[in-house]
């Protein structure tokens, strides 16, 4: 799996990430600061799952069926620090079955995960 993890998560989440593939951040693309909507779109044009805490992408009238390889939404409270995102997201990872991974909307939250299969 290769994933692609937004600005507003921690850089070292990639760390965390490449347990489970291959991990960029934005910052090893040069998108910090770049506008939402060209992060996801550089994401999911390149066939990566889009990691990160803006719940909007998860609309389907923006980012429909089949035009994405799939997204992962951290929900987590403000105060969760580095390591408390990382533990949430390796957690998460590690019950979902890799082949659920790709073409679904998974919404991560401390004690619960929701998987919508997007195929």
């Amino acid at each position: 799996m290769k994933f692609f993890v937004d600005e507003s998560l921690p850089l070292s989440l990639t760390q965390t990430l490449r347990q489970f593939g291959q991990a960029q951040h934005v910052r090893d693309v040069g998108l910090v600061g770049a506008p939402d909507f060209d992060v996801a779109t550089f994401a999911f044009k390149g066939g990566l799952i889009f990691v990160t805490r803006a719940i909007e992408f998860g609309n389907q009238l923006v980012f429909p069926r089949g035009s994405h390889r799939g997204l992962i939404i951290i929900r987590a409270p403000s105060y969760f620090d580095q390591r408390q995102l990382s533990k949430l997201a390796h957690g998460a990872l590690l019950q979902i079955s890799a082949n659920e991974i790709p073409s679904s909307i998974i919404v991560v939250e401390p004690g619960k995960i929701r998987v919508r299969k997007l195929s």
